[in-house]
């Protein structure tokens, strides 16, 4: 019955959420389908969102997303949680664990038309939507199940990677006529 009223509700209305790709062990395939050749994830991500807004940061948290979209402020996971577990929060201190919840999910419904117009003035709403949304899931079930690499090439490409780089940071540094930095200039 759970899943039924999810999915009914995510067909009237859009769900907001924080990293979306954590929930998906709860929400599974009950609420989520395939249409037109694309899973359809009837949710909206605000910390992905944030992310493809500015890739250049560090944290994408309900505590970072507040600050930057809604001129909030509002307490971190370390404050909440400590060094506890959600599962021992649950059992030891329900009301604090309620309370982070609650600015958790007023985060996520406050900050979702904000980041939904800047993905909308920046072209995003469709590598969002159709793009970065399904991908998500694909994550999830790549990190669920696992994937197998082949070390030894993947060492050795990145070898490769090193050595292209260095050599290009010579070419710059004598097109340039001195050595600097370059990962600290400002990217236009």
């Amino acid at each position: 019955k759970l899943w039924e009223a999810v999915k009914a509700f995510s067909e009237k209305a859009e769900i907001s959420t924080i990293n979306v790709k954590t929930q998906y062990d709860f929400l599974n395939e009950k609420c989520l389908e395939v249409k037109n050749g694309y899973l359809q994830v009837p949710f909206f991500d605000t910390q992905l969102a944030a992310y493809l807004l500015n890739p250049l940061k560090s944290d994408y948290d309900a505590e970072a997303i507040a600050t930057e979209y809604l001129n909030m402020s509002i307490p971190g996971e370390k404050e909440f949680f400590g060094k506890k577990t959600f599962g021992e929060m649950a059992a030891e201190q329900k009301e604090a664990l309620g309370d982070f919840c609650v600015k958790q999910a007023y985060v996520a419904l406050k900050a979702t038309p904000v980041l939904k117009s800047a993905l909308q003035e920046k072209g995003m709403e469709s590598l969002m939507k159709d793009i970065e949304m399904p991908l998500s899931y694909v994550l999830y079930d790549m990190e669920k199940e696992g994937i197998s690499l082949k070390v030894k090439e993947l060492k050795e490409y990145g070898e490769r990677l090193k050595n292209r780089i260095d050599v290009l940071e010579t070419e710059i540094f004598t097109l340039c006529g001195e050595n600097f930095n370059i990962n600290s200039l400002p990217i236009r």
